[in-house]
């Protein structure tokens, strides 16, 4: 049998499907990569503001502690309470958001990993049939110059 002048196109083809392949897998692993680190950085982000809020409440309680010194007397203690009071209520809601918050990002990261799945077996897929096509157009081709080999040697 001469040799296929189509071979070369053939093993091309699969090259670049494979090269394919190695791209969708690339890329599936970094969008589950930045998908993790944002839904990590949160944390970050929760005790920065949980410090600020605290820094906040004790800034309040100097100022309160000069006009005590300063002898403002029984109304500065009251006050002293009610602050108290709203920056414990505040600290029960923000706790209460960002748990909110992580059970929603929670959501997002399964629902990116799903479809990023299902996206990544569907181009798998493709590509599994773009081989698989172009096998069988490599056969029929082979088969073709098999035949014209026979009808010129006859």
């Amino acid at each position: 049998m001469a040799d296929n002048p189509y071979t070369q196109t053939f093993e091309m083809q699969r090259a670049m499907i494979e090269s394919g392949r190695t791209a969708i897998e690339a890329s599936t692993s970094v969008t589950r990569s930045a998908t993790s680190a944002f839904v990590g950085s949160t944390a970050t982000t929760k005790s920065a503001q949980k410090s600020g809020v605290e820094f906040s409440r004790r800034a309040a309680h100097v100022v309160l502690d000069a006009f005590e010194q300063a002898g403002a007397g029984q109304g500065v203690a009251d006050v002293r309470t009610a602050l108290d009071e709203q920056y414990d209520a505040f600290d029960e809601f923000h706790d209460d958001a960002w748990t909110a918050f992580e059970d929603a990002l929670g959501e997002y990261e399964e629902s990116v990993e799903g479809l990023t799945d299902a996206q990544r077996e569907a181009v798998l897929d493709a590509l599994d049939a773009a081989v698989s096509a172009s096998d069988d157009a490599e056969e029929a081709v082979e088969e073709a110059f098999e035949q014209i080999e026979i009808e010129e040697g006859a």
